[in-house]
């Protein structure tokens, strides 16, 4: 097998077992449909999702103001105009709106015709993070068949995805995370396939890093973690593998080109809106409840809504329930690079590495909190 140097006998199991396990798979990844798409409509709007629908209805804040009258009563219908596309707005309004402030433009151009194809309910336009989501459950078996050719590992990495407490939250949220893990995995998947076969697959891991750097500017931080990976691999050679891979990223990146170019003509108001990044600060004690929080949320809910913003978790779950968590994560990498081929362990590695450290050292370095 391509890079396993895994006992995969650990992975064999009786056909009795083999079925009931396939039921219980198959139960929670219902789970996980059912946690995605019920009751989206239920919960209020929070800051960030009344964002997206002032940003696909294509309206400025001063403007929507101006528009408002003053001294009068204003109901409901009055002021979701400005709240979602209309007659009066095109998508060029919502193409000027993203390119001053800091946000990629792929998640609010789909979201901008998902709510005109199908209505500006906020189940509506939450159902296309649901859909998502699903979609990222889905990605995570080819990703795994891709990395460790066992269906196995693809089956139960579908399942933890899928009602993983933190991919729900945004899976039911009108923003742009749900997107942003589908086309890391999708990425991930197409790099893994196309060294693998060195044929067309190219050409998707080429899609999928500008659907990715579309999506979310930090995925420049993927991109290099791909980088060190391959050229890890390739024994730190330029070998004919190596320069294909840079051949492709550096052809996606020029795609980027014109969407940058915008963005420099605009730097201002881009660094304007960026500048609470540098102004929050986070203390070494925040920045770490804040990566154990999350690293928790991947498999239970502790955050408590009353607590503090970067000490959300709760004292009895804090000491209790995450270090078990933590120490069950680290055992996996450890156990992943004991028993797994260069090939596999250094992907997660080169990941994790390249996505969380370059945010720590700078926050740290030079103040800000760009973790978050």
């Amino acid at each position: 097998m391509f890079g396993i140097r895994a006992d995969q006998h650990l992975l064999r199991i009786d056909r009795s077992t083999k079925r009931w396990l396939i039921i219980l798979l198959t139960i929670v990844l219902s789970l996980g449909v059912f946690f995605r798409i019920a009751n989206l409509g239920v919960k209020p709007i929070w800051l960030g999702e009344a964002y997206t629908r002032s940003v696909i209805s294509g309206y400025s804040e001063s403007e929507a103001l101006d528009k408002i009258p003053t001294g009068e009563i204003v109901n409901v219908e009055g002021f979701l105009k400005y709240q979602y596309p209309n007659s009066e707005k095109t998508i060029g309004d919502t193409f000027r709106k993203l390119y001053t402030d800091n946000h990629a433009l792929l998640y609010f151009l789909l979201a901008h015709y998902w709510v005109k194809l199908f209505g500006h309910s906020v189940t509506v336009l939450r159902s296309m993070s649901a859909v998502l989501s699903i979609l990222a459950v889905s990605c995570i078996y080819w990703f795994c068949m891709e990395l460790f050719e066992l269906p196995l590992v693809g089956w139960m990495a579908s399942a933890l995805l899928s009602v993983s407490p933190i991919q729900v939250i945004y899976a039911q949220d009108a923003g742009s995370s749900s997107l942003l893990s589908l086309v890391i995995l999708l990425s991930g998947a197409s790099l893994l396939w196309s060294l693998r076969t060195q044929k067309k697959a190219w050409f998707t891991y080429a899609i999928s890093l500008v659907l990715g750097i579309y999506s979310e500017y930090f995925f420049i931080l993927v991109i290099l973690g791909y980088l060190a990976y391959v050229f890890s691999i390739e024994s730190f050679r330029f070998t004919q593998k190596f320069q294909c891979f840079l051949l492709v990223t550096f052809a996606s990146l020029l795609a980027f080109l014109p969407w940058f170019t915008i963005i420099l003509f605009h730097l201002s108001d881009f660094q304007a809106a960026s500048a609470w990044m540098s102004q929050h600060n986070l203390t070494l004690l925040g920045g770490i409840s804040l990566w154990v929080e999350n690293t928790s949320l991947s498999f239970i809910d502790l955050v408590d809504p009353k607590a503090s913003e970067y000490n959300g978790l709760r004292k009895f779950d804090f000491y209790f329930l995450t270090p078990p968590i933590l120490i069950l994560v680290g055992y996996s990498i450890y156990l992943l690079r004991l028993r797994m081929s260069k090939r596999v362990y250094l992907f997660v590695i080169s990941l994790i590495g390249s996505t969380a450290l370059p945010l720590i050292t700078i926050d740290w370095v030079f103040g800000g909190n760009r973790q978050i």
